[in-house]
């Protein structure tokens, strides 16, 4: 991934922080339910002999619940997993939000968790808009590379007078 991909990628984690930790317990709870629904379902025992037999594409009642309890354990599947990757992606942030200065995470907090405007961002900090912006910008890409690793960034054009 390139620095503008990276960079990019991280406001776009940073703007959905918010909802992904609701996402996580919605999901939390989805799974709970579904999991108690599984529980509380049964499938009957299948008789051989009192169902109708040939060619119909019908699932008998047995095998309909059978369905149905697969289609239910892999949609909690997915749902784990989605629910860990969302987890994983916060805990990534949350530590990175850590190792910043106190001014620093209320930039970042405030400009692209919170989505206030760079001059909101600079009132509350008690700073310049100016300055907000070009230590917000500084601060992003040290959030970009505790997320993402060694970031390349691109290469700086250098003057050559003659």
């Amino acid at each position: 991934m390139d620095h503008g991909d990276c960079i990019k990628e991280t406001k776009r984690i940073l703007g959905q922080y918010n909802k992904m930790k609701v996402a996580v317990q919605n999901l939390a709870e989805e799974i709970e339910a579904r999991n108690a629904a599984l529980q509380g379902e049964s499938v009957a025992i299948a008789r051989y002999g009192d169902e109708p037999m040939g060619g119909t594409s019908e699932l008998t009642a047995t095998e309909a619940a059978a369905e149905r309890r697969m289609k239910t354990t892999a949609d909690i599947a997915v749902m784990e997993q989605r629910k860990r990757d969302m987890e994983r992606t916060l805990r990534a942030v949350d530590r990175a939000m850590e190792c910043l200065s106190a001014d620093d995470e209320r930039l970042v907090r405030g400009r692209y968790i919170d989505g206030y405007a760079w001059w909101q961002v600079a009132r509350e900090a008690g700073y310049t808009e100016k300055w907000a912006k070009e230590r917000g910008g500084k601060v992003l890409q040290d959030v970009a590379l505790m997320l993402f690793g060694v970031i390349e960034r691109p290469a700086q054009l250098k003057l050559a007078i003659f």
